[in-house]
């Protein structure tokens, strides 16, 4: 499947870590880098603006601006997500999650992003691209295959992202 992508995004992908799992990281001497977002931004078409944000490193700025937020998470650091997500999401920033967790336990994903990536997030990111293009489409939480094995999940039909942002939910 071809996309056409007619509006440039910027786009904020993180690699959440929380105080607690950085601090295990440095103790621990395990700062190797998560390639999850750098790929991401390598799949990422050249007319879309990407930075990346790696909390091993440096700290989420939540003054850039972006037009869509990507964040992956594993278990640890979930709550942590969550929290980053909420703070786009009062921003008006649509924000997809993905990672382990958030592929574990995808409807407590969705209650805290407007869409969630199951599986890996390789063959869904050109469909996440595609619905944010069309000004984020999020209508339901429902799963569309990729090419091998995983998903995107958008939020059920009546849950506004505002309820989303405050962890509440319609059904």
């Amino acid at each position: 499947m071809s996309f056409l992508y007619d509006r440039l995004m910027r786009i904020h992908l993180i690699t959440a870590e929380s105080p607690a799992s950085r601090r295990l990281r440095f103790g621990r001497l395990i700062q190797f880098p998560q390639l999850t977002m750098p790929l991401i931004a390598a799949l990422t078409p050249p007319e879309h603006e990407v930075a990346h944000t790696d909390e091993i490193v440096e700290r989420v700025r939540f003054d850039a601006p972006a037009d869509l937020v990507g964040i992956t998470a594993p278990t640890p650091s979930a709550l942590h997500a969550y929290d980053i997500a909420r703070q786009f999401r009062r921003r008006g920033v649509p924000v997809v999650i993905g990672g382990p967790h958030a592929t574990a336990l995808p409807e407590e994903a969705a209650r805290h992003a407007d869409a969630v990536v199951v599986g890996e997030a390789e063959d869904t990111w050109p469909y996440v691209l595609d619905d944010a293009r069309r000004g984020g489409s999020w209508s339901r939480f429902t799963c569309r295959a990729g090419r091998r094995r995983s998903s995107i999940c958008r939020r059920r039909a009546g849950t506004s992202s505002r309820d989303a942002g405050t962890g509440s939910r319609s059904r």
